[in-house]
């Protein structure tokens, strides 16, 4: 099923581990040029087999990204169709499935256009065990924003912001 898939067409990656099973999986989000949302797939390493999960209605931030792995997830900037906001994407590993994660508030200046007013960077990884993101604005600073606890969108705290 997924062997026919050309490198190209992968837009985004990610490896985890699925502790109730304890299987590793590899997932691969494919754009389909005949429809508009993209097709995950899962490889199963106990099976040795591919199979698609589901479709979702937005593309990655960065071009061929490789997702973070972080309490059970794979994390992804994304865009939906049609909007121009930039979202958290999390996939979880044991249900399979895609789920919006909310960023910090104070980043909606920057996510909500961020074509139009700012020229920026930002990304998603994983430090000192938390999730984090770096909020590169070009010719201001570097912002590094952490969340205190998963899945809670008041815990997101500026940790550092190195440039003056």
């Amino acid at each position: 099923m997924a062997g026919g898939v050309k490198n190209y067409n992968v837009t985004g990656y990610g490896f985890g581990y699925d502790y109730q099973t304890h299987d590793c999986k590899l997932v691969r989000v494919v754009d389909d040029r005949d429809s508009s949302c993209p097709n995950v797939y899962v490889y199963t390493l106990s099976s040795n087999s591919w199979k698609i999960t589901q479709s979702i209605p937005c593309y990655f931030y960065y071009a061929y990204s490789y997702g973070k792995f972080y309490e059970g997830a794979l994390h992804w900037l994304a865009i939906t169709y049609g909007q121009c906001s930039i979202k958290l994407e999390c996939f979880g590993i044991i249900n399979e499935t895609f789920q919006e994660m909310a960023l910090p508030e104070e980043l909606e200046p920057y996510t909500e256009q961020p074509s139009k007013k700012y020229m920026f960077n930002i990304d998603v990884g994983v430090l000192e065990g938390c999730l984090c993101l770096v909020l590169n604005v070009y010719n201001v600073g570097i912002d590094v924003w952490m969340m205190q606890e998963y899945g809670v969108r008041e815990s997101w705290a500026k940790s550092v912001s190195p440039l003056p």
